[in-house]
């Protein structure tokens, strides 16, 4: 129904064969777009710099920025970068990745923000895993 609409008003749109997180990041990065709307938060380990989401039926919703990290209150991501944003997701679970078990968000952060480099954070979670 969405795709017949944008037919009628001649506005462009893109199918993913697959799923389309990568795909939606590579039209944001090269200016094709310039926000993605969804509720999926792997967008931004893919490196989405505008993401819209919990949007309602009259289109309110939550931007999510990049550039705008340094204001979050729960977890300070200002610092963190594409890296620590993917090992957070590995270790805390995402669509890619079950997580590992007793580690959430929070502990993923507090992990990173320890350890900062993958392989100490790695060691880290294995001496943990251990115990």
């Amino acid at each position: 129904m969405v795709i017949e609409v944008l037919k009628r008003r001649n506005i462009s749109y893109v199918v993913a064969p697959y799923e389309a997180d990568a795909q939606l990041v590579y039209l944001e990065m090269n200016g094709y777009i310039q926000a993605i709307i969804s509720e999926d938060s792997d967008l931004l380990v893919f490196g989405a710099q505008c993401m819209l989401t919990k949007m309602d039926n009259v289109g309110k919703c939550i931007e999510v920025r990049r550039d705008k990290f340094h204001t979050c209150q729960d977890l300070n991501l200002a610092d963190f970068n594409d890296e620590n944003l993917r090992v957070m997701a590995i270790l805390s679970g995402c669509d890619y990745s079950p997580g590992i078990s007793g580690i959430g968000p929070v502990k993923a952060y507090n992990l990173i923000r320890k350890y900062r480099e993958f392989h100490r954070v790695s060691l880290r979670v294995t001496d943990i895993m251990l115990f």
